[in-house]
């Protein structure tokens, strides 16, 4: 009996040091980073993407702006919901140089219909299979989304974020970049 609780001890404290090693090791993307490094912004500024007529757009029309690029999907709800905040922002900063950029991870169809439903006031570009890679080289390892970066004027990364970025937290990023 003695051998069995020891054993179960010892197990169990196992458990727990792997649990707190994999806390410390995982970065936590609950928060905006400074992601000057690491993140190819010329993948972005060389990339050409098809617009919402399915004509091709070179994303390097927008050098010179505080450009807010935003990876997402109809069928994900944190994406669907910072939507509205972005709208207000672009709103509010457009005439600042800054622009939103969504590219949907998603079928040019379902997109469509969503954005039927949903009209955005900044463009959206239909990312498919190549905005995955994209996504990659912008530093989404973990190809989640939604997955935010934003690139400041002078066409380096300035910050980006995985999951859900509130209206708040944003505009706290772009007023220094302004």
């Amino acid at each position: 009996m003695k051998n069995l609780f020891w054993i179960g001890a010892t197990a169990a404290l196992v458990v727990l040091l792997g649990l707190a090693w994999m806390v410390t090791k995982t970065p936590n993307t609950s928060r905006p980073t400074n992601a000057a490094s690491g993140l190819n912004t010329e993948a972005f500024w060389t990339a050409t993407l098809s617009d919402r007529q399915g004509q091709p757009q070179a994303m390097a029309q927008y050098r010179g702006q505080v450009v807010i690029v935003n990876f997402w999907a109809p069928w994900c709800p944190p994406c669907r919901a910072e939507m509205p905040g972005f709208m207000a922002l672009q709103e509010k900063y457009g005439k600042d140089g800054v622009q939103f950029i969504g590219i949907a991870l998603d079928t040019p169809a379902n997109v469509q219909r969503f954005l039927a439903a949903k009209p955005t006031n900044y463009p959206i570009y239909l990312g498919e299979i190549g905005g995955s890679e994209l996504s990659l080289a912008l530093g989404n390892h973990t190809d989640a989304l939604p997955y935010t970066v934003i690139i400041d004027r002078r066409g380096q990364a300035a910050g980006s974020q995985v999951g859900l970025l509130d209206e708040a937290r944003l505009e706290a990023m772009l007023r220094p970049l302004l």
